[in-house]
């Protein structure tokens, strides 16, 4: 989606997606004695059904394979997923506009924000990267953003320059290879105790209308 555009995305067509977040957080033994490492991944634009099951049938008349396989059959049956309506696991949005930044907002700070659309600017009280970097003596390479949207980089700190972060310098929006690039590569040379990465290409896709490239993003990730 060209968020310069239509930057309150609030409601999308059929053929576009839901907005949703979906969030994994996986912990790493690092090398340093009993310390752990947490890498927090958010993926913006996902529908519930296209992580549970496949595509749905009223957009791809053809694919019935499943849409993230790994996912379904490795992580979600060994760790905690919430938000599987079919079984009754339920996750609601807290804004009542479903919009992008008052979502990261919410989830990084854990509470409810007085932002309302994507127009906010920066967050304006600690978020839990903040809290984690201060509360552990954390050095700033110890906790970083990479992301493909660059209003989350407003949403990572109420305190700009406290969380090392990467994102596009001169557009909305960049393709998840160049975050997940980068991200990879920060996270072999420092081992960062936290790290958070910010992925959009399914949101853009789905606000496109194009969900052959939405299920492909999807397929992308779960690989």
């Amino acid at each position: 989606m060209n968020k310069n555009k239509n930057k309150n995305k609030i409601k999308f067509s059929l053929m576009s997606i839901v907005l949703m977040l979906t969030l994994f957080s996986l912990p790493l033994r690092s090398d340093e004695g009993n310390k752990n490492n947490v890498i927090f991944i958010t993926l913006d634009g996902v529908r519930w059904q296209d992580i549970v099951g496949s595509p749905d049938p009223f957009l791809d008349f053809t694919d019935r394979n499943p849409t993230w396989p790994f996912i379904q059959q490795h992580i979600i049956p060994n760790g905690v997923f919430i938000g599987n309506r079919e079984v009754g696991s339920f996750m609601n949005v807290s804004n009542i506009y479903k919009v992008s930044l008052p979502g990261y907002f919410n989830i990084l700070s854990g509470k409810q924000t007085s932002c309302w659309n994507n127009d906010c600017g920066r967050i304006t009280v600690p978020t839990f990267m903040e809290h984690i970097s201060s509360k552990l003596k954390l050095k700033k390479d110890e906790v970083a953003t990479f992301a493909s949207w660059k209003e989350i980089l407003d949403a990572i700190e109420h305190k700009k320059g406290s969380i090392l972060s990467d994102g596009p310098q001169f557009v909305d929006e960049r393709a998840d290879d160049i975050t997940l690039n980068l991200a990879s590569k920060f996270l072999r040379k420092n081992n960062p105790r936290l790290l958070y990465i910010a992925l959009n290409d399914p949101d853009r896709f789905g606000h496109l209308g194009q969900y052959d490239h939405y299920i492909k993003a999807l397929r992308k990730f779960d690989s």
